[in-house]
């Protein structure tokens, strides 16, 4: 009995390293994020469907990038403009901490303006210990292809945290 136990044991250790060694990683492009670069985002659910938010790259420095947020209307008039920066340091420790929580991370394909882009989705759960994200489940889709932080897409299982896909980008 012993010895089936030690085998058991040692196929799960084996189970576990092969998984580990085939773990797809969370692709961080905003370390490469060049000034001018920009993507248009839509929201898809929640009291704010069909919003837009254009978000370019306007300054890169160091150890940040500054975006501006724009969001639009119907029409395409910025209606709210705001510059925001992202520290790289934060936005990689985010990353390797989501790595961490992720309750699945496979590649799938995203189709932007009809063009296939290879993605990283990675699904996780809400941190319970914070009100705003117990319970709800959410989704992110992220390509090293695409501008800024590479986001192609997200869900979220409570329409009060928006979902986005992105309907252009541009370099």
């Amino acid at each position: 009995m012993r010895k089936l136990a030690l085998t058991l044991l040692a196929f799960g250790l084996f189970a576990v390293t092969a998984a580990a060694a085939n773990f797809t990683q969370i692709p961080d492009r905003l370390p490469q994020a060049k000034v001018g670069e920009w993507v248009l985002l839509q929201n898809v659910s929640g009291d704010n469907q069909g919003d837009k938010l254009k978000i370019t790259v306007t300054k890169v420095q160091n150890s940040t990038v500054t975006v501006k947020r724009e969001h639009l209307d119907a029409d395409g008039k910025v209606t709210d403009s705001k510059e925001h920066d992202m520290n790289l340091a934060k936005i990689k420790d985010r990353v390797a901490d989501l790595q961490k929580k992720a309750t699945s991370i496979g590649e799938e394909t995203v189709y932007i303006k009809e063009r296939p882009v290879a993605t990283v989705a990675v699904a996780w759960d809400g941190d319970d210990n914070n009100d705003r994200m117990a319970g709800r489940q959410f989704k992110l889709w992220v390509s090293d292809k695409l501008p800024i932080g590479g986001m192609a897409k997200s869900w979220s299982s409570d329409s009060k945290f928006p979902s986005y896909e992105v309907l252009d980008y541009g370099f």
